[in-house]
This record gives structure tokens, sequence and C-alpha cells, in this order.
């Protein structure tokens, strides 16, 4: 089975590298907004605010879409009863999708007072994803179905024993370098009976967004970097995890097990990991 490094590049959850909170824009942290909108879309709008409250001062590090003036973003509204009242705030409909969901779009001025319609469940940026890994991995004969003879495909998950069969990657070091993941996920675990301790399969976690801490208990571990040994370019920075030390006493709930701080806070490379060495169980 394969093993799993994780560099992490999103700069934390909330830490001082991250994204403008909303409670320092003009919008309030109590808006509804910040409820029903989807992460990429929340990402995005916060980048705006801030183009709006600092000018120029901001666009260093910002992506073009932010700093155009009231740029226009296509959506997927989410509703209950007619959609006239989120029209009247300032949506465009394209086209229904639904009777309870629409497509079309809006200016990130309006956004917020969009949000604030009764009527508007989610909003979701982009047009609506179909998912395809289940289609796609049959079509190029990478892992078939849980019924196929051995050899017919790349490998394959039998039911009856939660055995991989075929050539799935043993002995291979993955790495990713995305936006972190989520190790307590049970599809980085070691294949095991579900009544068993959870073992993961990630060898160790780097998240560059976080500065070491020391512990609160001075007899455990203080955080740490990556060896800069390792790394033959001077000092390091981050925090790293590694298997035995820190994650796995985490998911055994061992007492005095150091909190470990690393969260996927877009959700990207959880789902780019999991598609190059997730463990195959079908509930996931």
């Amino acid at each position: 089975m394969w093993a799993i490094v994780v560099l992490g590049l999103v700069a934390g959850c909330g830490g001082p590298e991250h994204r403008a909170d909303p409670d320092t824009t003009r919008v309030e942290e109590s808006s509804p907004v910040w409820n029903k909108i989807d992460t990429n879309l929340a990402i995005l709008y916060m980048d705006y605010l801030e183009v709006q409250e600092k000018g120029d001062a901001a666009r260093r590090n910002l992506p073009p879409l932010a700093y155009k003036d009231n740029p226009k973003v296509h959506v997927v509204i989410d509703h209950r009863g007619d959609v006239a009242p989120i029209e009247a705030a300032g949506f465009h409909t394209t086209s229904v999708l639904s009777n309870h969901s629409v497509m079309g779009w809006l200016h990130l001025d309006d956004l917020d007072a969009i949000a604030r319609v009764p009527e508007v469940i989610s909003i979701n940026y982009g047009s609506p994803q179909e998912p395809g890994l289940d289609v796609s991995v049959v079509d190029i004969r990478a892992r078939g179905p849980n019924d196929t003879a051995p050899g017919s495909f790349a490998w394959s998950v039998f039911p009856g024993d939660h055995e991989i069969h075929g050539n799935a990657g043993e002995n291979a070091v993955v790495g990713i370098i995305d936006s972190g993941i989520d190790f307590r996920h049970a599809f980085f675990h070691e294949l095991r009976e579900p009544d068993d301790t959870p073992q993961t399969r990630i060898e160790r976690i780097s998240d560059m967004g976080l500065d070491p801490a020391d512990a609160d208990d001075p007899a455990s571990h203080p955080e740490s970097g990556p060896d800069s040994a390792l790394l033959g370019g001077g000092a390091s920075y981050g925090v790293e995890y590694k298997r035995e030390e820190h994650l796995n006493p985490v998911l055994a709930g061992t007492g005095g097990a150091m909190v470990v701080r690393h969260r996927d806070c877009d959700g990207h490379g959880t789902h780019v990991a999991a598609i190059a060495a997730g463990n195959g169980w079908d509930q996931y």
C-alpha cells in the first residue's frame, strides 16, 4: 500500500498569513453571506473586500478578478420559493436547473444583499459539478468493479476481505503539494477491521502556514519544522507532523497526545490525495 507525504501550502486556517477576515471588511461578520457561499466564492469575496478596503496595496498578491471594478461572477443558487426576490436583489438568471436551483451571474457588490434574501439557501461559485471518477477509473482500466476478476484491470478491491488485488503501487511513496489533508479521514487509514484502532498511512505532514509552538506540557515534545539536514537548503520553516509520533496517537485517542493543528481549509489537497493514494474503501 502507498505511503503519503503531504506538504500543506495553505497558510493556516485563520493564521497570520491567511486571507482577510470578514470582520476587517465592510461586510459584518454576522452577515448571512458567510454561511451561504461556498469556499471558493468566499476566498474570492474576501480578496475583493480587501481590495475595497486597502486599495492598490492589497492587489499585489490577489488574482485579477478580485480587483476588477465590481466584477461579474457566475454562480449557482439553491433556493426555496420564488426566484423573483433574488433577482430583485441583483441576481441575473441565465438558466433554470430545477424547481429549486438556478444558474446565472451577479456582481460582487450585490453578493451580501443577495445572501440576505430569505429564499436563498446557498450560493456556489461556477457551474454545477458532476462526479466522474467512478466512471473514469473504469474507462482507463485503472480500478475495476469489485466483482472484476484479477488481471482485467490494474487493481480492484474485493468487498469480502477489503484486500487490494493487482498492481496497487506497493511500497510507493506519493508526495502531495497542495492545501493540506484531512488526516482523520478513514480513506487514509490502513485497511483493517472496522473495530480496530485506526492507523494512518500518512508518513508525514509539513504545514508551511504554521509557526512552531512550544507544547503546554514541558514533558511533551514541542512542535518543530522539518529536519533541515534532509532538505539541503538550510533552515526550514513551518510545522511537521509524523505518523508514529503525532498522527497515530491522535487517531488512537492516546492521553497526552500532541494536538495536531494542521487543517485542510480548502479541501482540494484531501481530494487529490484520495485520488492518488486512497485505500479504496467503497463507502468513500
